[in-house]
C-alpha cells in the first residue's frame, strides 16, 4: 500500500506503488497512467498501470481490465503479475514489453491502411 508520501515526483505521479519504485512515465490517458517501475526486492522492471484521482468509472474499468487479463492466456497478451487494487492509488503490474507504443509507431510512420492495421493486430 502506498504511504502518504508516495505522491510528489513529477506532479501527481506516485514515487512507489506497493513493492515497486516508480522510475518513469510510459504513457497516460483519460483514466490513468502507465509507469515503468522496479521491484524493490527482485529488481524486476515492470509496467505499472494506475488510476490517479478518484474517478470511480476509471477505477471500475481498471478492475474489469485486471480481472479479464487474469483469465486470458495468449502469447500476445501480457498477464498481470501483481496488484494493489485496494491501494491508493489503485494499480496493477505486468511485464514491460519493449518497443514502441502503438501511438509512437503510428506517429513515426504516418497513417496506416486498414490492411496494415489488420496485419499488425493479427497475432493478437
Amino acid at each position: 500500500m502506498s504511504s502518504p508520501d508516495a505522491r510528489g515526483r513529477a506532479g501527481n505521479l506516485p514515487t512507489r506503488l506497493g513493492s515497486f519504485e516508480v522510475l518513469s512515465l510510459i504513457g497516460q490517458g483519460s483514466g490513468g497512467v502507465v509507469l515503468r517501475g522496479r521491484h524493490r526486492d527482485t529488481g524486476d522492471v515492470v509496467a505499472l498501470k494506475a488510476v490517479l484521482g478518484g474517478d470511480e468509472g476509471a477505477l471500475a474499468s481498471l478492475r474489469r481490465e485486471y480481472g479479464t487479463l487474469r483469465r486470458l492466456d495468449h502469447p500476445g497478451i501480457v498477464r498481470p503479475a501483481a496488484e494493489g487494487l485496494g491501494d491508493a492509488p489503485p494499480w496493477y503490474a505486468m511485464d514491460e514489453v519493449p518497443g514502441l507504443t502503438l501511438l509512437a509507431w503510428a506517429e513515426g510512420r504516418g497513417r496506416a491502411t486498414p490492411e496494415e492495421l489488420a496485419e499488425l493486430l493479427a497475432p493478437v
